[in-house]
C-alpha cells in the first residue's frame, strides 16, 4: 500500500467514529462480522508460534458484555479524498472504510478503501456512476467521470482479486484444491450500494457501471440494479491473456478444471463474459444495455478486428449492446450527455423498455468504421399491457430486434404475438409499404422479431406488438 504513486492513498490512520476524528497513536482496531446476534464476551490474548493462551483472563484483557446484531456492517467516513488534475470534478470527494469478513471477505478483520464523490446539491436524487479503476490505479484518483451531476463511487480492488474474488484458502497454508472461490468482491460492492442507496442522494433507477471487465462481469451478475454499462475499453491483459495469468492465480488459484468456484465452474470459467451472458440469458434475465468502446472481449485477433466472444454472445442472446471499434475509437460515440444524463436523447433507466439489435447489415468490420447497432435510435417507447411500441430510426439496413426489460407488456413462454413495422413518411414524403408478421416468444416471454427491414429515405419505422 506504500506504493510512491499518490492515487494508491491508503488511509493513514483509521476513524470509526467521525465525530471522534482518527484513533489514537497505539490503538489497535480489531472489527469482527458476527454470524449470530445476541450478548458475545470477547478477550485479547497473546498466541506464540500458532498456540493461544487460552487461560489468563482478567478485567485487563477481556471485555463487557457486547450487543452483537448479524449484517455486514456500516462503511465509516474517513475524511476528504484527493484532489488534483484530470479527477477535480466539482463536488466533495470522501474516502470511506469498509470492514468485512464472510461471506464479503475471505477472512474477518478484512478492510476496504473506497471514495465517493458527492456533487454540489440541486435538490433531489442524481443518477450514479460506479467506477472501475484500470489495473495500476485505484479508488482514490477516478480518472473518468461521464455525467456533470452524478455520484461517483469508486471502489478498490485491493488485495487485486480480478474485481471477483478469492480462494477459501487465500493467504492460508492450505491448498486452492482444497477450497472454493467465492465472489466476495462483487458482493462487497453489492453490498456498499445498498447502503449507499439508503444514505446518498442516488437515484437508484440510474446507476451506471463504468469501465472493463470487472464492470462488465458485476453487471452480467446482478443486471437488475444497473441501468446500462459503459465499457471504455476491454482489459486486453485479462483472464484470457497467458502472461497476465499470475496476478489471477495469487487470488484464485492456477486455472484448472480442479479449482472451482461455489457454483461448481472450474478453470476461472466464472470470468468468461459470454459465458455469464449465456448464463443470464438461460435464466430468463434481461442485461442493461452496454454501450462498448474498443473490441470485443475474447476478440478476433488481427488488425482492426473488433468482434470476439462477447459482441457473439450478446447477438446471440438477443441482449442489448451497442459498440464502437473503429480506429482511434471515440468514447462519444457510446457515452452518455455529460449534462443531461441522456444517452443520445434517451432517459435509459433500468425500469425502462430496451430494444436489443442483432443481424444488421450496417454491422462493419475493420479500423475504418467497426461497430455494431451504432446507428440505432429508438424513441416515442409505448409499453402497454397489450401493446408495446417504439419508433425506430437508423440509415437503410435489414435486423432482428428483441424487447428487452418490458415494464407492463408482458407475454407467456411461447405465446404468439402480432408485430406490424410501419414506415413514416421522408423529408420529402417518401414511403414505404408496412410489414407484417408474428412471432413465438421462447420458454421465458422473450419475443423477438427478425427480419425487418428499415427501407430508403423514410422517417422513421413504428414497430407496434400487439397479443
Amino acid at each position: 500500500m506504500n506504493h510512491p504513486r499518490m492515487d494508491r492513498y491508503p488511509v493513514p490512520r483509521f476513524v470509526v467514529d467521525e465525530r471522534h476524528g482518527q484513533l489514537p497513536v497505539g490503538t489497535g482496531l480489531y472489527v469482527h462480522q458476527s454470524k449470530t446476534s445476541g450478548r458475545k464476551h470477547y478477550a485479547v490474548v497473546s498466541c506464540r508460534r500458532g498456540v493461544e493462551n487460552l487461560r489468563d483472563f482478567s478485567g485487563r484483557n477481556a471485555t463487557g458484555v457486547v450487543e452483537e446484531r448479524v449484517g455486514t456492517g456500516v462503511p465509516v467516513r474517513q475524511g476528504k479524498g484527493l484532489r488534483g488534475p484530470y479527477f477535480d470534478y466539482s463536488g466533495t470527494r470522501w474516502v470511506y472504510v469498509q470492514w468485512c469478513g464472510p461471506p464479503l471477505a475471505p477472512k474477518q478483520n478484512v478492510y476496504f478503501n473506497w471514495s465517493v464523490l458527492v456533487p454540489p446539491q440541486t435538490g433531489g436524487k442524481a443518477p450514479t456512476e460506479l467506477y472501475f479503476h484500470p489495473d495500476g490505479y485505484s479508488y482514490a484518483q477516478p480518472g473518468k467521470k461521464l455525467l456533470r451531476a452524478s455520484v461517483q463511487i469508486a471502489p478498490h480492488d485491493y488485495p487485486a482479486s480480478g474485481w471477483y474474488g478469492f480462494n477459501e484458502a487465500w493467504t492460508t497454508l492450505r491448498s486452492p484444491k482444497s477450497a472454493a472461490v467465492d465472489n466476495h468482491t462483487q458482493k462487497r460492492i453489492m453490498a456498499f450500494l445498498d447502503w449507499a442507496t439508503q444514505e446518498l442522494p442516488i437515484d437508484h433507477d440510474r446507476i451506471i457501471a463504468v469501465g472493463s471487465d470487472g464492470a462488465a462481469a458485476l453487471a452480467l451478475n446482478f443486471p437488475e440494479t444497473f441501468s446500462y454499462v459503459l465499457i471504455t475499453r476491454f482489459d486486453p491483459r485479462g483472464v484470457l491473456n497467458a502472461e497476465t495469468a499470475g496476478k489471477f492465480a495469487a487470488a484464485w488459484g492456477p486455472k484448472s478444471p480442479e479449482i472451482k468456484d461455489v457454483e461448481g465452474r472450474g478453470d476461472w470459467t466464472w470470468a468468461d463474459l459470454d459465458k455469464l451472458v449465456e448464463k443470464a440469458t438461460a435464466e430468463g434475465k434481461d442485461l442493461p444495455l452496454f454501450a462498448c468502446r474498443g473490441p470485443s472481449w475474447g476478440r478476433v485477433e488481427g488488425w482492426g478486428k473488433g468482434r470476439g466472444r462477447f459482441y457473439s454472445a450478446m447477438h446471440k442472446a438477443g441482449q442489448p449492446l451497442v459498440a464502437h471499434w473503429a480506429w482511434g475509437g471515440r468514447l462519444e460515440a457510446v457515452k452518455p450527455d455529460k449534462s443531461t444524463g441522456l444517452w443520445r436523447g434517451l432517459d435509459v433507466s433500468r425500469s425502462t423498455a430496451v430494444p436489443a439489435f442483432s443481424n444488421c447489415s450496417l454491422d462493419k468490420e475493420g479500423e475504418g468504421g467497426g461497430n455494431t447497432n451504432l446507428s440505432f435510435l429508438w424513441t416515442n417507447v409505448t409499453d402497454e399491457p397489450n401493446r408495446f411500441e417504439m419508433t425506430i430510426t437508423c440509415p437503410e439496413c435489414t435486423f432482428d430486434t428483441t424487447l428487452r426489460r418490458l415494464q407492463r407488456f408482458r407475454v407467456s413462454p411461447r405465446q404468439r404475438v402480432r408485430w406490424e413495422a410501419t414506415p413514416l413518411p421522408g423529408t420529402h414524403g417518401e414511403t414505404a409499404e408496412p410489414q407484417t408478421g408474428q412471432a413465438t416468444a421462447d420458454e421465458h416471454g422473450i419475443v423477438t422479431i427478425r427480419g425487418l427491414k428499415y427501407p430508403a429515405r423514410v422517417g422513421g419505422l413504428v414497430v407496434n406488438v400487439t397479443r
